[in-house]
Order: structure tokens, then C-alpha cells, then sequence
């Protein structure tokens, strides 16, 4: 395995833990709350994407067909599943939010992702594998396009495009009051540039970064965080699934140099930290993670509650919270590292899924 695959790697392994956290609130990574995961962590994503852009030669229905097979059929068949377990927690009292499959809503079932979020009671993240694959789709077709100063050009003019997401944002305000349709192009708009600066990341920089440069480079990116930090204070984090900017200039900003940092991170570390099973492990399997940690941060929570109410462990637990509020994790009094257990199991269980669907696939072809 090539140095830039180690590394490219650990920012997956970091990425989906940024995710797993975020929603946790769990700020072991945060770098003592300099880089809060809100800031930059779903552009990292998209940039590790277009990182890995792949340039062979291939025809649309065939590059349509790949992502699809890949993304969009787990995407709907989990759907539909966790349709199904919303159905029987409203009716055992357990949940009050989440859509349930009808027939009413069987056209929101299938758009719901691709504009202002899936319905479904665990899928808060689904919305984020349409908005990649639209995102590598234009990218796939503009990339056929061979111009002079391509690669600068377009880094300049979806920066633009991207910023003028972020104003239209600002205009509209409540999300609730956004179209699907302007809730899709803006969040495609603003994070298309991270796509396009992974790629170039790959085309000029890919393993030229050494760990000694690394080092020499990180406390200019915490210099330049304090800086931003300063200037806008908790308007540095954004929530891009909800198109909810605090800032005009701020997130591109606050994105850029994330990125930056967990790269050049990646890049001090990639030696030691690129071949650990965990990362390759974690790494490989960031689309079950994302599909997955919350129906188990959901059912860890309702464990405990059965466990309080049977032994009277775990007081303070709050029933009504988990049957209204989304990402509802308990934590004990005095017990700090407690949401790790909500990190971790996820993990784990979201990682067995994955390895208990590649076994079932490994042995229809082999038939």
C-alpha cells in the first residue's frame, strides 16, 4: 500500500469519527475546541471524495450504475428497513418522530434525501449520499471538458457559486421556509469546491508532504485558527444538512484550514497510524458508519433506560427526551468519557454490518 493510501486512510478513519462525535458531542478531537467538528468536517469528507476521484475512462450510465449499485440501494434498502423499526418503536411508545412507509408517504420516502433530509427516524445523515453522488456526477461530466487553466478556473468559479450558497442562505434564513430544491443547491453549491480542491490535493501535493514538513506547517494552521476563532467566535461552525450558516465569509474559511490541518496531521502520522487494523478498518467502512451510528446511539439509550427501570441503574435517564429528540445520548453525573460507549458500540456494530453483508455477498458469488 502507497504512503498516500495510508494517509488518505486515517482522514477517513478521522472523518467518520468527526461524524460519530459531532453528533455525540463528544469533543476528544476537537484539539481542546480549536478545530470544532462543525467548522469543517462534512467538506472534509467531500474533499477525501474528490481525492479519490478516479480519472478512466468510462461512460456516464456506466459510472451511474457503479455509484448507484454502491450507494443508493444500501441508501433506500436501510431506508425501508428503519422505516420498519420507527413503525414498531411509535407503537411501543418509544419514538414520536420519524416517517413511517404509507403509501402517502412513499414519494417522500424516495425524495427525501436528495432535497431537505430522509425522513426516516435514523437516516439524519442520509441526506449527504445523494449530495455526494450529484456532486461526483457533475464533476465526472465537467472533468470531460478539457479547456486552458481548467483546473484554476473551476476552483474559481465554484468558489463563487459556492459563496453565493451560502449568501442565498443567509437570505432565506429558517430552513424550514427553504424549497427542496434551494435546500439541494445549496448544500451541493457550497461543498462542490472541497470536491475539486481533494483532486488537486491528489494531482499536486499527494506524497510530497513529508512529517517534517508536517510539523513545520501545523502551528501555522493553528495560528491562522486562533485568528478565526477571534474574529467569529461560534460563528465559525455551521450545520451545511440544514443550510444553516452563521457566518458570510466563515466557513469556507474555517473549512480550508480544518482540512488542512487533519491533512497535514495524516501526513505526521501516516507511517505509524496508516496500517493499524482499527484505521483500515474504521476507514473502509465510513459508509456503514454514517448509515448506521444512529439507530445504535438510539437503542444503547433505550437499553439503559430498560436497565434503569429493572435495577434502578443509570438514574437521570430521560424517557421523554429519547422519544422526541433526535441524537438524545445520556450521560451520568461525574462520568465524562461516558458518550465514548455511544462512539464506540456504534462503531463496532455499523463495522459488523458491513463485514455480515460482504460474507452474504462473498457466498452468492461464489455459487
Amino acid at each position: 500500500m502507497k504512503k498516500s493510501d495510508d494517509q488518505i486512510r486515517i482522514l477517513q478513519c478521522l472523518g467518520i469519527l468527526f461524524v460519530v462525535m459531532g453528533h455525540v458531542s463528544c469533543h476528544l478531537l476537537t484539539v481542546a475546541s480549536l478545530f470544532p467538528y462543525y467548522s469543517f468536517h462534512m467538506p472534509l469528507f467531500i474533499f477525501i471524495s474528490g481525492y479519490l476521484f478516479s480519472e478512466r475512462k468510462e461512460s456516464l450510465p456506466s459510472f451511474l450504475k457503479r455509484k448507484a449499485v454502491r450507494n443508493l440501494i444500501p441508501l433506500y434498502a436501510w431506508s425501508a428497513v428503519y422505516a420498519i423499526l420507527t413503525d414498531l418503536e411509535m407503537r411501543r411508545g418509544n419514538l414520536s418522530y420519524g416517517m413511517v412507509l404509507r403509501t402517502k408517504t412513499l414519494i417522500s420516502f424516495l425524495t427525501g434525501p436528495w432535497t431537505k433530509g430522509s425522513g426516516v427516524a435514523f437516516g439524519s445523515t442520509y441526506w449527504f449520499i445523494p449530495s455526494l453522488l450529484i456532486i461526483q456526477t457533475v464533476y465526472f461530466l465537467l472533468h470531460k471538458i478539457r479547456f486552458r487553466h481548467r483546473d484554476l478556473i473551476l476552483l474559481a468559479v465554484s468558489l463563487l457559486i459556492g459563496e453565493c450558497c451560502v449568501l442565498t442562505s443567509f437570505r432565506i434564513g429558517d430552513f424550514s421556509k427553504f424549497t427542496g430544491l434551494e435546500a439541494l443547491l445549496i448544500k451541493n453549491g457550497f461543498l462542490f469546491p472541497f470536491f475539486h480542491i481533494g483532486y488537486l490535493a491528489k494531482k499536486h501535493i499527494s506524497g510530497r508532504v513529508s512529517g517534517k514538513t508536517a510539523l513545520i506547517l501545523l502551528p501555522f494552521c493553528v495560528g491562522i485558527q486562533l485568528v478565526l476563532l477571534a474574529a467569529f467566535g461560534k460563528h465559525l461552525t455551521f450545520v451545511i444538512a440544514h443550510c444553516k450558516f452563521r457566518s458570510r465569509i466563515a466557513p469556507y474559511l474555517a473549512s480550508v484550514n480544518g482540512i488542512a490541518f487533519w491533512y497535514l496531521v495524516s501526513c505526521l502520522i501516516r507511517e505509524k497510524a496508516g496500517r493499524m487494523r482499527i484505521v483500515q478498518s474504521i476507514g473502509s467502512n465510513t459508509l456503514a458508519i454514517m448509515m448506521h451510528h444512529q439507530m445504535f446511539d438510539f437503542y444503547i439509550t433505550l437499553g439503559l433506560l430498560y436497565i434503569y427501570r429493572w435495577t434502578g441503574m443509570f438514574s437521570g435517564i430521560d424517557p421523554e427526551l429519547l422519544r422526541t429528540k433526535k441524537w438524545y445520548v445520556y450521560r451520568p453525573e461525574g462520568v465524562p468519557l461516558f458518550s465514548l460507549v455511544y462512539v464506540i458500540l456504534p462503531i463496532a456494530g455499523a463495522i459488523a454490518i458491513a463485514w455480515v453483508q460482504k460474507r452474504i455477498k462473498m457466498k452468492r458469488l461464489s455459487r
